[in-house]
């Protein structure tokens, strides 16, 4: 989709992201392997319902099969379930880790979107870009008021930690942040990505 006559790179996707759920956190919750790649989750008062994801990060050692973001099924009020790829689920002892959801309303060549703590997300391709030379514009919702990333150095705004803001990108993925000095976990997040796909 081109933009106009005048700018002739090409919207090469985008989504909107609901951010602001809740984490899991890790008091009352258990871990249950149902399979070598599924597992499960029983923690009351959940806010996960089926088509959200799930995203681990950080994690080290024996822990590090958790990291990803994975897509959320088999939701009840007190449990949800996971799925992983690329690693195995143990059978041994398994420790709660905080989780963090993110929910896709719409999307265009997005296949989803981790929250990898409050503020910062990470937008993975369903189609990979031709090259990293592209760039993502977006715009975050905070509290009910609208912040544009072109106020990114205004300093009125930066006290109020507004902006979205790029700070990595590949072929295969990009991640932005959508505050300058502290993380914001915003309700609302709009973000397009223009060039990269010839």
């Amino acid at each position: 989709m081109k933009l106009n006559s005048y700018y002739p790179e090409p919207i090469s996707a985008w989504a909107f992201v609901e951010g602001a759920i809740p984490e899991t956190g890790t008091r009352g919750v258990t871990f249950t392997r149902q399979s070598a790649t599924v597992m499960r989750v029983t923690k009351s008062g959940h806010s996960l319902v089926n088509g959200m994801y799930i995203t681990y990060d950080g994690l080290t050692g024996t822990e590090a099969y958790l990291n990803g973001t994975w897509p959320v099924s088999s939701t009840t009020g007190t449990t949800f379930e996971f799925t992983i790829s690329g690693a195995v689920i143990p059978t041994g002892a398994l420790v709660e880790k905080n989780g963090h959801p993110t929910k896709v309303r719409k999307s265009y060549n997005i296949a989803k979107v981790g929250r990898l703590y409050d503020g910062r997300y990470k937008f993975y391709f369903t189609r990979e870009a031709d090259d990293a030379d592209y760039i993502a514009i977006g715009n975050a919702v905070y509290n009910g008021q609208t912040y544009n990333s072109a106020l990114w150095n205004n300093a009125d705004y930066l006290d109020m930690n507004v902006g979205v803001g790029m700070i990595g990108q590949t072929v295969k993925d990009f991640t932005i942040q959508t505050a300058t000095n502290a993380n914001l976990n915003v309700k609302d997040l709009h973000v397009a990505v223009i060039g990269g796909i010839n």
